[in-house]
């Protein structure tokens, strides 16, 4: 594929997305920003329900040993 054909299927994407059309290096950052902050969130999502699971061994064994 080529890369200019990539941007743009890159920009039109992000345009169908937000509503609004954002061209070139912007349109590049914008959505690399979009996407990085998405992966964040559902990495975050992932740790806080194993830290929770966690939370609910260590009760369940300090019951056990009362």
């Amino acid at each position: 594929m080529k890369i200019d054909l990539l941007i743009e299927n890159i920009e039109m994407n992000l345009e169908t997305l937000t509503g609004f059309s954002f061209h070139g290096l912007v349109g590049i950052i914008v959505a690399l920003i979009i996407f990085s902050l998405l992966l964040f969130l559902i990495r975050y999502e992932k740790k806080t329900k194993e830290f929770f699971k966690f939370l609910k061994i260590v009760i369940s064994v300090k019951l056990v040993t009362l």
